[in-house]
C-alpha cells in the first residue's frame, strides 16, 4: 500500500498538481470581494486615524531629514542616481528613491510620508487576502461545503493583518517603509507565482515573469526578501504537491539551484568577504555571535507572546532584553524547548494540520535572516510584519476551518478581535505623537536601555531643554560608558552651551570607540574652529573627509579652516569638489565668492555671488556680499585704477 501511495504521488508530481485551483483562478468570487476591500481600507484607516502628524523618528533622521541624496528639489536622473549609491542604506535603493519622491512632492512635511506608508501597507492587507483565499481554495478543494467560508476566512486574515498592533512600527516608523514596501513586493511575487502555476502555457510565462519583477523590486526595498525561493518551494509542497516526500527527492537539484541562488543574492549584498563582514559586524556590538543566537530564541518567545497580547503599554521601539550565555540557562532553554516544540509539531504534523505547519514554517522562515546570525540588534517589532502573514493566515483559516452551526459565530469573533486590535493599534498612536512624549514612553518601559536614554536626550536637546538632555545623555553613558553616539550627542549639547573644550573630549572618545564616526570628527573640528586652533581642526577635518568623500559640510568647514590658515587655493579646491557633488551648493558658492574677495579678485568674486543667487535666490549673505563687492568694483572703476589686493571690509 504504502509503495502504491509513493508510486500516485510520484505520477502526480510528474503529471501535474496534486490539487488545483478552481477554473477561474486563485482569485475570490462574488460580492464578498468587494466588501472585503473596503473593510481593509475602512479597519485600516481606523487603526491608523491618529498616526498623520507623527514626527520623524530614530533612523527616520539619518535616513531622511538628514539624507542629502533624497532631498529632491527636482525630478532628475542626477537626483535618482544619488539616492541610489550615496544613502545611508545604499543597498535599498527602490525605499531610496521612493522616499526622494516624497521630499520632491511634500519637503519634509511628515503627512506626505505616512499617506504612502498606510497606502502600502493597505495594499499589503489587499493581497494578504488575496493569498489567503488563495491558500484556503486550495486548503479547502475536497470540502464544497466549506467554499463559502473562503472569502470570509480571508478577510479576518486580512484584517488580523492590517489592525494589529505590531505592525505599526512598519508603518508609523517612517523609515520601515523598508519593511512595508519589501513585504508588498513580497507577496505580490508569490500570488504571482502561485496564479502563473494555474494557468496556461502563455500566461504562465506572463505571470512569473511579473513574480521575477516583483522579487526584484522586493530585494530593492530590504534585503529579507532573499527568502522568497524557500517560500515558494515551501509553498508548492504544502498545496500542490500534498506534502509529498518523493516530490522533494525528485527535485533535490532544483534545491540546490535555490540554495546557490540564495547564496548568489547574499553575496550581491555583502561582497566577497561576507564571512569577515559578518564577524566584523559585533565589533560594534556588545554581544557576540553565541550571546545573540542564544538571546534570539528567547527574543522569538517574546515575539510570539507580543502577537498573542499586543497590549499598547508593552509594545516599544527600544525593548530591554538581557543576554542569554548560556544554553541552559533556564529562561534560555525554556525558549529553545518550546520553540523545537512548535518545529516538530510543524513537521510532523503536517499531514493532519497541514495549514498550521505551513504557517509555523512562514513564521521560523521569515525570522531567519533577522533573528540568527546576523550582528542586528537584539529586538525590533517591524521584524514581525513579513512573519505576521503566516499568523493572519493561520488565524482566519483556523477561525472558519472550525464546524461552527453558522458562519456569524466565527465572523462575529473575528470582527470584535479586529475592532479591539484597531482600538489597540490607535491607543498605541497616542504615545508616537510627539518626539518626546514617544521616548519618554519608551524610556519609562526600559530604564536600562542606553538606546532610548540617547533619543530622549536628543529629543529634548531639538526641544532646547539642554540641562535635562545632558542628563539624559549622561545616564546613557552610565548605562553604557563606551557608548559613542552618547559622547557624540553630549558633546552637541556641551558644544551648544559653547563648553568647546569638554565637547572635545566626548568627540575625541566617540571617534575613538567608533573609528569611522565621521560626524564625531567634522564636530571635532568645529569645536576647535570655535576656538580659534584652526591648524588642529584641519586634521579631524582629514579624517572625516577620507571615511566620506562625499560629505559636503564636512568639506565646507574644511574649506574654512584652510582659508584661516592662508591656504587659499586649496579651499578653492575644495569648493569644486563640493560643487561636482551638489552643482547648486549656494553656500560653496558663497564662501568661494568670499574668499576671491578677500583676496582682491572682485570680479570672480562677483560671478561667484551671483552664481549663489541663481541657486537661492533669497539668500541674503550673497545679497548683501555681492552689494559689497559691486560697490568696491565702482570705487575701483572711479578713481580709474585696478587694485587686486584691495579687501573688501566686511563680509
Amino acid at each position: 500500500m504504502a509503495r502504491r501511495n509513493r508510486a500516485r504521488n510520484l505520477r502526480q508530481s510528474q503529471a501535474g498538481d496534486a490539487r488545483d485551483l478552481d477554473s477561474t483562478t486563485a482569485r475570490p468570487a462574488g460580492p464578498s470581494s468587494g466588501l472585503a476591500f473596503l473593510a481593509i481600507v475602512l479597519f485600516g484607516l481606523g487603526a491608523y486615524a491618529n498616526s498623520w502628524g507623527v514626527p520623524f523618528v530614530f533612523d527616520d533622521h539619518s535616513n531622511i531629514v538628514n539624507n542629502v541624496a533624497v532631498h529632491w528639489t527636482e525630478l532628475s536622473w542626477l537626483n535618482m542616481e544619488n539616492a541610489v549609491r550615496h544613502s545611508r542604506s545604499s543597498s535599498r535603493p527602490l525605499a531610496n528613491l521612493s522616499f526622494g519622491l516624497n521630499h520632491y512632492f511634500c519637503g519634509q512635511r511628515v503627512l506626505g510620508y505616512h499617506v504612502v506608508n498606510v497606502a502600502i501597507h493597505l495594499v499589503t492587507g489587499l493581497l494578504v487576502f488575496l493569498l489567503a483565499s488563495t491558500t484556503f481554495r486550495l486548503l479547502w478543494a475536497d470540502s464544497p461545503q466549506q467554499s463559502s467560508r473562503v472569502a470570509w476566512a480571508a478577510l479576518a486574515a486580512a484584517l488580523v493583518f492590517v489592525c494589529h498592533p505590531i505592525q505599526i512600527q512598519a508603518v508609523t516608523y517612517i523609515v520601515q517603509r523598508m519593511t512595508s514596501m519589501c513585504v508588498m513586493f513580497y507577496l505580490a511575487a508569490l500570488l504571482s507565482y502561485v496564479y502563473g502555476r494555474v494557468a496556461t502555457s502563455r500566461g504562465r510565462i506572463a505571470w512569473w515573469s511579473c513574480a521575477v519583477l516583483c522579487w526584484l523590486a522586493a530585494l530593492a526595498s530590504k534585503q529579507i526578501a532573499a527568502t522568497l525561493p524557500l517560500a515558494i518551494l515551501l509553498y508548492e509542497w504544502c498545496f500542490f504537491r500534498d506534502l509529498s516526500l518523493s516530490w522533494l527527492k525528485a527535485n533535490v537539484v532544483r534545491g540546490l539551484l535555490l540554495v546557490a541562488l540564495l547564496i548568489f543574492v547574499a553575496w550581491l549584498f555583502l561582497g566577497n568577504q561576507p564571512l569577515e563582514r559578518l564577524v566584523g559586524g559585533y565589533a560594534d556590538r556588545d554581544f557576540t555571535l553565541g550571546q545573540r543566537l542564544l538571546t534570539q530564541m528567547r527574543v522569538v518567545v517574546f515575539y510570539l507572546s507580543l502577537i498573542v497580547w499586543p497590549a499598547p503599554w508593552r509594545l516599544n521601539l527600544a525593548h530591554d532584553f538581557s543576554l542569554s550565555r548560556s544554553l541552559f540557562e533556564p529562561a534560555t532553554l525554556l525558549a529553545a524547548t518550546a520553540l523545537l516544540a512548535l518545529l516538530l509539531f510543524a513537521v510532523f504534523g503536517a499531514r493532519r494540520w497541514r495549514l498550521a505547519s505551513f504557517c509555523i514554517l512562514w513564521f521560523f522562515l521569515h525570522l531567519a535572516i533577522e533573528s540568527t546570525i546576523i550582528p542586528l540588534e537584539m529586538v525590533f517589532e517591524h521584524r514581525l510584519y513579513l512573519p505576521m502573514v503566516g499568523v493572519a493566515l493561520l488565524f482566519g483559516g483556523t477561525l472558519f476551518s472550525i464546524a461552527w452551526r453558522s458562519l456569524l459565530v466565527p465572523t462575529t469573533i473575528a470582527t470584535i478581535l479586529c475592532l479591539l486590535l484597531t482600538g489597540a493599534s490607535f491607543a498605541r498612536h497616542r504615545h508616537w505623537q510627539d518626539a518626546e512624549t514617544f521616548w519618554r514612553d519608551a524610556v519609562t518601559k526600559s530604564p536600562d536601555n542606553a538606546r532610548a536614554r540617547l533619543s530622549l536626550g536628543f529629543s529634548l536637546q531639538r526641544a532646547g531643554k539642554l540641562d535635562e538632555a545632558l542628563a539624559e545623555y549622561e545616564r546613557a553613558l552610565d548605562i553604557r560608558p563606551l557608548y559613542p553616539e552618547a559622547h557624540f550627542n553630549l558633546g552637541n549639547a556641551l558644544q551648544s552651551l559653547e563648553r568647546y573644550e569638554e565637547a572635545i573630549e566626548h568627540y575625541k572618545l566617540a571617534a575613538r570607540e567608533k573609528p569611522t564616526y565621521a560626524k564625531a570628527l567634522n564636530n571635532w573640528g568645529v569645536a576647535l574652529r570655535h576656538l580659534g586652533r584652526f591648524e588642529e581642526a584641519i586634521e579631524p577635518y582629514e579624517r572625516a573627509i577620507k571615511l566620506q568623500p562625499r560629505g559636503v559640510e564636512t568639506r565646507m568647514n574644511y574649506a574654512f579652516v584652510l582659508d584661516k590658515v592662508d591656504r587659499p587655493h586649496e579651499a578653492i579646491a575644495q569648493f569644486r569638489t563640493i560643487l561636482s557633488i551638489a552643482p547648486r551648493h549656494a553656500d560653496a558658492l558663497n564662501s568661494w565668492g568670499m574668499v576671491l574677495g578677500q583676496r582682491g579678485q572682485l570680479q570672480d568674486a562677483a560671478a561667484k555671488f551671483q552664481q549663489a543667487l541663481a541657486a537661492e535666490p533669497g539668500m541674503p549673505e550673497a545679497r548683501k556680499n555681492l552689494h559689497v563687492i559691486e560697490r568696491l568694483i565702482s570705487e575701483q572703476r572711479a578713481r580709474g585704477a585696478q587694485s587686486p589686493n584691495e579687501t573688501p571690509a566686511d563680509y
